[in-house]
């Protein structure tokens, strides 16, 4: 005690931890236990407070083992970034420093503690491109952890560090750390040479799109049809090529077209890099401006947008809540003021608001497009269980053209358009809060009202628990979803081999008690008013019954879209494997690829399609190396991967605290209960409908929005959630065993 007075007189210290069990050459334990910082060097009761605390966390059972030690340092002052790095990858080996830190508290602690919503930025820099990074915070940074990788001529280091406000580099801990990966020099050579065609691609890309339209690009993997919730961020070909042909190159513009939208010339909305997809916002924002906006006032309002998104890109989730206003709602006016009153006249404005209304008066109704599509679906839901253009039931390849035509005509643009007439309704429903003509509980009680093929679906499952139903009858209505609804390698409910241990359990499931909301008089007037201040035609009720069929229909077209699209899966599996491949195989070769192999003999087919098997899958294994960030503004991006802070969507404004059960298509889809605990998926996928057959108590999900197919899901069983924590906030619960979902104060702690 008296060394530490005198060695820190006048000074405040940290008395940090240093076990054994955090130093080990290959184990870490990085904030597992307890520091404590701002104590009065001269205060020896409670610096011997402090040590005994530090001490205590390690859990030693005998006291004499001094294997373990503390650590006491001077307490640095005015910080402004704190963190860890790593000098790899620490999932794979690959050559990224990895960088996770706080620039908002100015604490040293909050990244290795997670006590911070603030900890959760990340910075990931490729190794041999380390002189591209621009901050000067960061570039002293890497120029102390590279010093200190000489001194220890090591590169498998964790370094926490704290950069002070003069941006001088404090590093307060330094740990060599094993590797579990060894790449091969062959490996990192393709790795540096699939970067460096990602920045050639991206270079190519940006100049190209800014040549067609002004603009500089801006990519983003879940604004629109965000892919990285529906197919993942590094899919499987096959599945991302079939997300292409059904959806991105086409169905998507020419339902909007036929919803008054904007044409796009260009129809290809998303495009990949090292086989990570992305959205191209730019062409998203065109497409959501109403057909007969002048182009000049169209091209101002996207440039618009796109500046905000390119400040704010936390909001690329989000961009159609926060930025863009594709849509009528009672608030369209304050909506248009708050994102465009800096860069369009108040007559601009106006006349961009008076094209929504005069869309509108043509969208919101039951007839038009809208039925159209609901009528398109019925044929789809006919040709599943009759396929009457398809007498033979034997695989041919006829079968399969067939089946992706009508899975296109009378699926995918019926879907999207049902599923744009969903969000309209959502975002008119929400207006009505905002407007505080509705409150939130009357929201909760109308969407609860509603009964959608969810609430169908856990009402059989009751069913076939109790016996009233066979399980051939509950196959034949949902045994083809699948968790990965695009991904081949993902098991129908109807190949499961632990089918009875997911729906037969005996365990409670969700319950859906629909009840009756209507809106009160006084309610009824002011919604009456508002329409008629608008000059629409619809009135009050047709209204409201617009909303709940919007959102059933949606629901309805998304269960037999899907029927169509298993089925195809399916066929491509039975077909090619009389060529003698696997599913695993086909999933690494592209749909095209797939259907040019039928014009072949079988022996060349057999031929070409095992080269391209083999070529995407080793192409697959070098991309599974590639970080790239959630929105690319620039070609540096290849090099320099910057992750956005995420804002959850949240469901509901209860409170819960529960263990986690995690379930992931690379592994077991299911642990051994998840009955009472908060499940964590990657993506908001129908096929993970199956988890509201038990009693769980939240969900959180890496990927997904706020009008995402699991966001619906929850606020119809009023179930607590968080929806698209983001990859940072998702990693940081990988090891978490119990955490708790706070939805009012929309935050999630891990707990233990």
């Amino acid at each position: 005690m008296e060394q530490i007075s005198n060695e820190f007189a006048g000074q405040q210290i940290a008395v940090r931890s240093s076990a054994i069990t955090e130093d080990l050459v290959g184990s870490s334990a990085a904030g597992k236990y307890h520091s404590v910082l701002s104590i009065d060097s001269a205060d020896k009761t409670q610096t011997r407070a402090a040590i005994d605390a530090v001490i205590s966390s390690y859990g030693h059972p005998n006291t004499s083992d001094t294997s373990s030690t503390v650590i006491i340092q001077e307490m640095v002052r005015d910080v402004s970034v704190s963190g860890v790095i790593f000098s790899y990858q620490l999932s794979n080996g690959a050559p990224y420093y990895v960088i996770n830190y706080d620039d908002m508290t100015g604490r040293t602690d909050t990244v290795t503690s997670g006590s911070s919503k603030h900890s959760n930025r990340s910075l990931y820099i490729y190794r041999p491109k380390s002189n591209l990074v621009r901050s000067p915070r960061f570039k002293a940074l890497l120029e102390a952890v590279r010093e200190i990788e000489q001194i220890l001529n090591s590169t498998s280091l964790d370094v926490e560090f704290a950069l002070l406000d003069d941006n001088r580099v404090a590093i307060l801990q330094a740990r060599e750390i094993g590797k579990s990966f060894e790449l091969t020099d062959d490996l990192l050579a393709e790795l540096d040479e699939t970067l460096q065609k990602t920045e050639n691609d991206l270079n190519h890309y940006f100049s190209e799109q800014l040549s067609l339209n002004g603009n500089f690009p801006i990519l983003g993997q879940m604004p629109d049809w965000n892919p990285a919730e529906m197919i993942g961020r590094l899919p499987h070909p096959l599945s991302m090529s079939l997300y292409e042909s059904l959806i991105t190159n086409y169905s998507w513009e020419h339902a909007r077209f036929m919803m008054g939208y904007k044409r796009v010339m260009d129809k290809s909305l998303m495009t990949s890099f090292a086989g990570h997809p992305y959205i191209d916002v730019q062409k998203s924002f065109y497409s959501f401006l109403p057909a007969e906006l002048e182009d000049n006032l169209g091209k101002k309002i996207v440039t618009s947008w796109l500046n905000i998104l390119r400040k704010n890109p936390e909001l690329h989730d989000k961009i159609e809540f926060s930025i863009a206003t594709t849509c009528f709602s009672f608030d369209v006016q304050d909506k248009l003021e708050l994102t465009l009153s800096d860069s369009l006249s108040k007559k601009e404005i106006r006349i961009f608001r008076d094209a929504i209304v005069k869309q509108a008066d043509g969208l919101v109704s039951l007839e038009g497009t809208f039925a159209w599509a609901c009528s398109k679906i019925e044929i789809l839901d006919e040709l599943a269980n009759h396929p009457s253009k398809l007498e033979s039931k034997e695989v041919n390849s006829e079968k399969i053209r067939i089946m992706l035509t009508e899975t296109i005509e009378y699926g995918t643009i019926p879907f999207a358009i049902l599923a744009r007439h969903g969000f309209i309704a959502k975002t008119i429903l929400d207006s009505l809060v905002t407007l505080n003509i509705l409150s939130s509980a009357d929201t909760d009680s109308f969407l609860n009202s509603v009964t959608t093929v969810a609430s169908d679906f856990l009402s059989d499952t009751r069913k076939l628990n109790l016996g009233l139903i066979t399980k051939a009858i509950f196959l034949e209505k949902y045994g083809h979803l699948r968790p990965g609804t695009y991904e081949v390698n993902s098991p129908r409910y109807d190949k499961m081999p632990n089918f009875e241990k997911i729906f037969m359990s005996g365990k409670d499931s969700q319950q859906h008690v629909s009840s009756r909301w209507t809106p009160t008089p006084a309610q009824v007037i002011q919604i009456d008013e508002r329409l008629k201040s608008f000059g629409l035609r619809i009135d009050v009720t047709t209204l409201l019954d617009y909303v709940a069929q919007s959102i059933v229909q949606r629901e309805r077209a998304k269960f037999v879209f899907t029927k169509n699209l298993s089925k195809l899966l399916e066929e491509l599996v039975d077909y090619f494997s009389l060529y003698g491949f696997s599913r695993n195989q086909i999933s690494f070769i592209e749909l095209n690829d797939l259907l040019s192999s039928l014009e072949l003999s079988r022996e060349d087919a057999t031929e070409e399609l095992k080269r391209l098997y083999e070529k995407n899958q080793n192409k697959h294994a070098v991309n599974t190396l590639v970080r790239l960030p959630e929105v690319i503004v620039e070609p540096s991006a290849a090099f320099v991967v910057p992750f956005v802070v995420n804002q959850p969507n949240f469901i509901t404004s209860s409170t819960v605290t529960a263990q986690v059960a995690f379930l992931d298509l690379d592994e077991e889809l299911i642990p051994s209960d998840i009955t009472g605990k908060i499940v964590v998926l990657r993506g908001a996928d129908p096929g993970f409908d199956w988890i509201f057959s038990h009693k769980i108590v939240g969900l959180v999900t890496k990927y997904g929005g706020m009008n995402s197919h699991m966001a619906i899901r929850c606020a119809e069983f009023d179930l607590p959630a968080a929806i698209g924590l983001g990859e940072k906030l998702y990693e940081s619960l990988v090891e978490a065993r119990r955490i708790q979902l706070d939805c009012k104060a929309k935050k999630v702690t891990v707990i233990t």
